[in-house]
């Protein structure tokens, strides 16, 4: 600040100073703003002005007195800086902005006031006075300095609430969602109880229909407490099949089981159709190894190695029953389905004869033709 009406700008490598901004009076204080370090000027002329850190002017405003001194007022658990503007007329004025806040009289010119913490007390207004008393103001805890506190009603808060509040595309979508929900609620919880409903209905049929097929791999049954799984391994024709038979039960042993083959179509051949399965202690688990041939006749359809594209897996099925000594039902079962073979393992004699074959319908389709024509 200097005696020419300017404000200058100072570092430590310049050798002269650089003017920031000039104003039309002497100025009587300087502060510069620690939230956003715009420079707040009281000068003679009666006017607090606003320059930004770049030395342009921003705003101005006209007091009722000469001012005397400045000092900021930062209230931190209001998120908010103000500044406090003493006058000759007894008055101390606090801004934010443009904005007054509040008015304290203290009936003698305060010819400089500073805010900060004093002993235990954080926000502390020390004021000293031309006639050389000193006063301390302390800021109440339930102080607030906004608008509607200071009965201001200023027209930029008018202006703001008539403006449209610009909502992000998911939130619109999300009040738009929660706003059909809301205008058809009773249809929506209609359906979503009949379709309740309904899996409610879809697994029940499935229970009861794996119950009496006895298509379950798990047994929960206080008499049974035992679990079957499958096991398939190899390219074929011959394949092993492996079965897994565990006793759940922790305390109690499993006797008089036994594990029986069925097969839906004679495409294939269990070696061994009917194995017997000692006793299983508590928690133990046995394995049953077994064999299991594809059969191929003179007449090989291509569909075979391509059943699990095309769909067609019904006549490679196996059933796997576990039965129990004096039950007319199986206690588990469980439905394998066997994988294509590999047509790279096809014994040669089967490839001779469907080459065979197709040379005679060739040779047959050829004839068919020579007797057409002639």
């Amino acid at each position: 600040m200097c005696r020419n009406k300017s404000v200058c700008l100072l570092k430590r490598d310049w050798k002269d100073g650089r003017q920031l901004f000039r104003t039309e009076e002497h100025i009587v204080a300087i502060e510069v703003m620690t939230f956003d370090n715009s420079i707040m000027v009281i000068c003679c002329d009666k006017t607090l002005s606003c320059f930004s850190k770049k030395g342009k002017k921003q705003w101005w405003l006209r007091l009722d007195h000469r001012p005397v001194s400045m000092t900021q007022v930062p209230v931190t658990h209001l998120g908010i800086t103000l500044i406090a503007v003493a006058l000759d007329s007894g008055h101390v004025h606090l801004y934010d902005g443009k904005a007054k806040r509040d008015t304290l009289f203290i009936r003698d010119v305060a010819s400089s006031i500073k805010f900060g913490q004093l002993g235990r007390e954080e926000h502390v207004l020390i004021i000293i006075t031309s006639s050389g008393n000193l006063m301390l103001k302390i800021l109440k805890r339930t102080a607030n300095f906004n608008a509607h506190a200071a009965g201001i009603e200023t027209s930029d808060s008018i202006s703001i609430g008539l403006k449209p509040w610009h909502i992000p595309k998911k939130s619109k979508l999300f009040l738009e969602q929660s706003l059909r929900e809301r205008e058809n609620a009773k249809a929506m919880h209609e359906t979503f109880q009949h379709e309740l409903s309904r899996l409610r209905l879809v697994a029940s049929k499935t229970l009861l229909e794996a119950y009496c097929k006895s298509d379950n791999a798990m047994g929960l049954g206080v008499l049974e407490p035992v679990r079957l799984s499958a096991e398939v391994q190899g390219l074929g024709p011959v394949f092993r099949m492996s079965l897994f038979v565990e006793n759940t039960s922790k305390d109690k042993a499993v006797i008089g089981l036994s594990i029986l083959f069925h097969v839906y179509s004679t495409n294939y051949k269990v070696h061994n159709p009917y194995i017997k399965i000692p006793l299983l202690t508590p928690g133990s688990k046995m394995k049953f190894p077994n064999k299991v041939e594809e059969v191929f006749t003179n007449n090989i359809s291509p569909d075979v190695f391509f059943r699990t594209v095309t769909g067609q897996t019904k006549g490679s099925l196996i059933k796997v029953l576990l039965l129990k000594d004096g039950k007319s039902n199986p206690v588990l079962a469980a439905t394998v389905q066997m994988p294509p073979t590999d047509p790279m393992m096809i014994p040669y004699d089967k490839i001779q004869a469907l080459s065979d074959f197709e040379d005679g319908a060739t040779v047959n389709y050829n004839n068919y033709i020579l007797n057409v024509i002639e």
